[in-house]
This record gives structure tokens, sequence and C-alpha cells, in this order.
């Protein structure tokens, strides 16, 4: 099974699911840098023997995602941690189509994009469900 970013075909794309603590970890050990981050994309070329496609992982922080739309949410209303984790799911799959964020132009473009990504899963009716209610309580208490 093969999965398409903007015209790119994967032939398999992994999702991690991790927090603060385990985003330190990989962001120290692929990027040099002792922070947590919200996303954090990898390509990887296939192995000699493999299909000749592409693989990608994306690793979303959970953790980071429920905190900022529990945030977001109290401030307006309209964006909760459901939409700020698609947001990042979204984010790193713009990163593996080759977009970044380095400059403002890029993180205008990107924002652009992923939030277009997240209106149209929204229309979808693909957010529900996708953090129960009780996980985002637990980060309430």
């Amino acid at each position: 099974m093969s999965a398409t970013a903007a015209g790119r075909v994967w032939r398999e794309m992994s999702i991690v699911l991790t927090d603060d603590a385990g985003m330190v970890r990989l962001n120290l050990r692929h990027l040099g840098r002792s922070e947590a981050t919200d996303v954090l994309s990898f390509g990887y070329d296939p192995l000699p023997g493999e299909e000749d496609l592409p693989s990608a992982e994306v690793i979303v922080n959970v953790q980071r995602a429920v905190e900022e739309g529990v945030r977001r949410q109290a401030d307006d209303g309209s964006w909760g941690p459901c939409h700020e984790l698609a947001l990042y799911l979204a984010h790193g799959c713009n990163h593996l189509t080759g977009l970044n964020d380095n400059d403002s132009a890029g993180r205008r473009r990107m924002k652009k994009r992923d939030t277009a990504w997240v209106r149209e899963a929204q229309r979808e009716n693909l957010l529900s469900g996708l953090l129960e209610e009780g996980d985002v309580a637990d980060q309430r208490n």
C-alpha cells in the first residue's frame, strides 16, 4: 500500500506518537537540539531489494498538541486538541513533500497548507474521536 503526499508516492509511512521527553531524545539524536518540538519528519530511501519507493516517518508530540489545543480552545473555543494534533501531522507531511519553514515566506506557505489540510479533515469529519475526552481532561489537571 502506498501513501501520497502532494503527488509523491511513499511505499509506507509510519506515524509515531510521543511526548515532550520522547521528542527531546529524538530531537537531540537527529538534530542535535535538546528541546521538545511539535513534529519531526524523516524520509528514507528504499533498501536494496525493496520496491523503489521511499518510506517516511512522522513523529508527533501528542503532549504538546493536547496542551496547545486546550490553550487555543480556551482562547476562542474553535480549535481544540484534535485540531492541533491533525495540524502537527499535516505539518510533518508537508515537510516530507519538500516544504520548509526556515524563513517567513516558507512559514506562511506551510501554515496556509497545514491549515487547509486540517480544514479539509474537519469537513470530512476525520477529527472526531482523534483524542478521547479523558486524554484531554488529564492534561488540564
